[in-house]
């Protein structure tokens, strides 16, 4: 729009537009008063615009939360609890499991047995020949080292079937003496002397008849003698069943002489005197 028609609206034309100077208005047309286009541009505002937002407040400084406390690491021995029991746990479950469900849960497969084909072996028809056997004796006939511990005898006489005394096992009353100087009577009065150790001053002896004899009815008398001078040290009358202790003084003795004979019985069956276990010491 012209300045020309800005100021013949600003001063109140009726006109669309306005005279020149010096024309006439036509009376006849009506006129229109357009509004200032200023006033319409400055009070005017487009519809889309969008509405003004104030303007945001800088964001102030967070509250800092209060630290807490640093957690102790738990000790190298819990550490070490916690990895290797549950470890330990599976490890046993899995070994029962294996064991009690075989091998064919887990995929595997159970190795077969393999049998060796028979062979023929071969068969001895030869018999064998038994090996001997030795018998052992009876309990009264058992071999029985015998020990003489008076030594070599100096002399001795015969009156005993075996030609004197002999060493030899033998049973007084149901005892057993392992060590026994025995002779199986015939006639006289068999004796044996032995030499007296140096120092000892007794001798001892367990005297009677042995239970085996065949003469029940005899009795004999045991003499412990000074070889020497002929002193009679210790004696005692024993019949069959019967025993005797002996303790006889031999101190200053240089020899001593055991000596038996009959006082009772006919002789016509045997009789075995015995001086069981004799020592001197």
């Amino acid at each position: 729009m012209s300045r020309e028609h800005l100021r013949g609206a600003e001063s109140g034309g009726t006109g669309r537009h306005s005279a020149e100077p010096g024309q006439p208005v036509r009376p006849d047309v009506p006129t229109t008063v357009m509004p200032p286009v200023e006033a319409q541009i400055s009070t005017s505002r487009p519809a889309h615009d969008p509405p003004t937002m104030p303007p945001m407040a800088a964001p102030g400084p967070y509250p800092v939360p209060p630290a807490s406390p640093a957690r102790k690491p738990p000790s190298t021995s819990k550490q070490i609890l916690l990895v290797t029991v549950p470890a330990v746990v599976a490890l046993a479950v899995g070994v029962w499991l294996g064991a009690a469900l075989g091998p064919s849960v887990f995929g595997g497969s159970t190795p077969e047995t393999q049998v060796a084909p028979p062979t023929t072996a071969a068969v001895d028809t030869t018999t064998p020949t038994p090996e001997p056997t030795e018998t052992e004796p009876p309990d009264d006939e058992l071999v029985v080292e015998v020990r003489n511990p008076l030594g070599e005898p100096v002399t001795s006489t015969s009156g005993c079937t075996q030609g004197g005394y002999v060493w030899s096992s033998a049973t007084i009353e149901r005892t057993r003496y392992d060590s026994a100087l025995v002779c199986s009577f015939v006639s006289d009065r068999p004796s044996v002397d032995y030499m007296v150790p140096a120092g000892a001053t007794t001798f001892t002896a367990t005297v009677g008849l042995d239970d085996s004899s065949a003469e029940t009815k005899s009795s004999f008398v045991f003499n412990v003698i000074d070889a020497a001078s002929g002193k009679l040290l210790w004696h005692k009358n024993v019949s069959y069943g019967d025993s005797a202790e002996v303790e006889a003084d031999v101190e200053g003795t240089l020899r001593v002489r055991l000596e038996i004979y009959r006082t009772r019985g006919t002789g016509a069956d045997e009789a075995v005197a015995v001086w069981g276990n004799p020592k001197m010491f």
